[in-house]
């Protein structure tokens, strides 16, 4: 380096250089002197969610108090429970932003308000939080309910009672000669179908009258006897072999999945409609698994 402005040779000159060569010395010996003491940067925190990660959001979700269904169709269905048999509280369409990020727009109401839903992983578990509530989980199936343990065919003499795990139903009435005709006897519907108390409501439409069938389930028998009693209604009774009622799940937890027994009603249960009595058909495995 040259100190500009002086003449070469003068006192003043030779000053300068030696400065410049001293600053240069030092330079050399110490590069990172004004950056050793400087704080190292913090570490880059860890997403949670990696978006080159492709996740189905399509499917059931629940908090153990509301029920979510994401529908492939581009739907989604909400209920403040998780009997998803009942009618839902908010039904709308939904749609994907970004990897984390997936907007509701309900259809309940004419603002056309649409409310964001965020996805997270905590400690590896995958939730999904929308609204005020509580963050949901993802189901491999939905909540066991009284009505999935009726699913499946039920036959006799007024015909066949099919009920289906999406709360669909269809009867079909039986084929009889003239000499078998009744004029009580309803003829085939469909429809959708829940149970209430110790009942089967299948409901064709806000203008028709629901038909009410009762379902009827074996009484227990007595401590120590041979042989079952005889079928009659079991109104909140537990008949004897058949499973305990599973407790609620708890706040803020979505319920656990059924156990394999819990999904069948107790054997010799029916459905009285009217013009008589249907049993179940028997199924190749349990329904709707």
């Amino acid at each position: 380096m040259r100190a500009r402005g002086l003449r070469r040779g003068t006192p003043a000159a030779r000053r300068a250089r030696a400065l410049l060569a001293l600053a240069a010395a030092c330079m050399a010996m110490h590069p990172a002197s004004a950056q050793s003491d400087a704080p190292a940067p913090p570490p880059i925190p860890a997403l949670d969610i990696d978006p080159t990660e492709k996740i189905d959001v399509r499917g059931w979700w629940s908090n153990g108090r509301e029920l979510l269904l994401i529908q492939a169709d581009g739907g989604y269905k909400l209920w403040k429970g998780t009997n998803r048999f009942l009618a839902p509280d908010d039904i709308g369409r939904w749609d994907r932003q970004t990897y984390r990020t997936l907007w509701l727009e309900t259809y309940r109401s004419q603002k056309h308000t649409r409310d964001r839903a965020h996805l997270r992983r905590e400690g590896g578990t995958l939730l999904l939080t929308m609204r005020d509530l509580q963050p949901m989980q993802p189901l491999a199936r939905p909540p066991h309910t009284r009505e999935d343990s009726l699913v499946g065919a039920w036959s006799g003499p007024p015909g066949t009672l099919t009920l289906r795990d999406d709360g669909t139903y269809s009867f079909s009435v039986a084929k009889s000669g003239p000499k078998d005709r009744q004029p009580a006897r309803i003829g085939s519907h469909s429809g959708t179908w829940l149970v209430r108390d110790e009942t089967v409501v299948l409901s064709q439409g806000d203008r028709m009258k629901p038909v009410v069938a009762t379902i009827v389930t074996p009484v227990p028998a007595p401590s120590g006897a041979t042989s079952p009693g005889a079928p009659a209604p079991g109104r909140g009774a537990t008949p004897q072999g058949a499973p305990a009622a599973s407790p609620a799940p708890a706040a803020g937890s979505p319920a656990a999945p059924p156990l394999p027994h819990q999904l069948m009603a107790p054997e010799g249960t029916t459905i009285v409609m009217p013009g008589g009595e249907l049993r179940r058909e028997v199924p190749a495995e349990l329904p709707g698994r």
